[in-house]
């Protein structure tokens, strides 16, 4: 990893292997998964209600579990047929497939040899469910060594996949339902109480402003109705004639006056 990223490795050194690194992964969990696939598929669910007030984003959260779970439980009553859960049962069915790779020469009733296409040599010990490719060990699932070795012995490989798998063990698993909620609607709208004709208490009151006008200042006047408005109109209008009539006065004397002043050269 050095090699490719220094970077990466120099994070991986404060952290135990048996976190990050399959071979390092203990064998009584049943599991060989590195990432976190759970989180990020209910993470991805919740988006919805993520911006949500928080009651009503834990609600949501409840009904998404209660529809999930029932969801579960149908599939596993109504379309499981089998003894094993149907994608467990694929995998199973994948190594089958390439333990045509595989010749196995038996030691005794429980332990085999299995010498691979490739040269690859591995030991099955069918008593104890182990193979030295570990990943029989680390996820209970017959690998295809261990499919080779228990064909072999004539043996069925989907009796040796662990009980947890079965379809009985996901049908315990989602026997437990979330049970209905009782609300009321205030319970959803307000935890105030309500007295009187329903209004509620610390409810603020809206100020009624009084309107004004601003050219007559009078109150509960407006621009359009003002009684003052058209006589303000009208005397603005004949300010305006008297100042232009006023001002043709004016350059009507001025002409005169140059005239006389001609005239009188």
């Amino acid at each position: 990893m050095s090699v490719h990223d220094k970077t990466a490795a120099e994070w991986f050194d404060d952290k135990p292997p048996t976190l990050w690194s399959r071979p390092h992964f203990k064998t009584d969990i049943k599991c060989d998964v590195l990432m976190n696939n759970c989180c990020e598929t209910f993470n991805s669910n919740i988006l919805e209600a993520r911006e949500k007030p928080n009651v009503t984003t834990l609600g949501w959260i409840r009904e998404y579990i209660m529809r999930r779970l029932q969801e579960n439980r149908d599939k596993a009553e109504l379309k499981w047929t089998g003894v094993i859960c149907p994608r467990i049962l694929k995998i199973v069915e994948k190594n089958i497939e390439k333990s045509a790779d595989c010749i196995p020469i038996e030691a005794d009733s429980s332990h085999y040899q299995l010498t691979c296409f490739y040269g690859s040599q591995h030991s099955v010990d069918l008593d104890k469910r182990s193979c030295s490719c570990r990943k029989w060990d680390l996820n209970d699932i017959p690998c295809k060594h261990a499919c080779s070795a228990i064909l072999c012995k004539g043996d069925d490989p989907i009796k040796y996949v662990n009980e947890c798998y079965s379809v009985a063990s996901y049908k315990n698993v989602y026997k437990t339902a979330i049970m209905l909620m009782k609300r009321e609607p205030d319970d959803i709208v307000s935890k105030q109480k309500k007295n009187g004709k329903g209004k509620q208490q610390n409810r603020l009151k809206k100020v009624q402003k009084t309107v004004k006008w601003s050219k007559c200042v009078e109150e509960k006047h407006n621009a359009r109705r003002c009684p003052l408005k058209n006589l303000q109109e009208d005397t603005q209008v004949t300010d305006t004639f008297n100042q232009v009539i006023q001002e043709i006065k004016e350059k009507e004397a001025h002409a005169r006056k140059k005239r006389m002043a001609r005239l009188n050269i």
